[in-house]
């Protein structure tokens, strides 16, 4: 299944890339927020490009380092992952 923002749905048949998409009310941006952050640790994050030994991925942190890996992928490169990031092409983790 995939969220289609513009008509506030998902599109049964085909995979769910990302469930953590909340709009921000007067502001035109949106802010996605890690679901697997909130969902075991609580903690409401926005997801961003952060580096491991094994790449680049999507994921939360806070002051106080990493809270979760939200993307099953891992890049080669930053500006990889903050293309998958801005365009949405990433796929969403369900598990820690």
């Amino acid at each position: 299944m995939v969220f289609n923002q513009a008509q506030g749905a998902f599109r049964a048949g085909e995979r769910l890339r990302i469930q953590c998409v909340v709009s921000l009310f007067n502001s035109d941006e949106v802010c996605m927020i890690g679901k697997l952050a909130k969902e075991y640790a609580g903690i409401e994050q926005e997801v961003q490009v952060l580096r491991s030994a094994a790449g680049y991925y999507i994921g939360t942190e806070d002051d106080e380092g990493p809270i979760s890996r939200e993307s099953e992928e891992y890049w080669p490169s930053s500006a990889e992952a903050e293309q998958a990031l801005s365009a949405n092409t990433w796929t969403q983790q369900y598990y820690v």
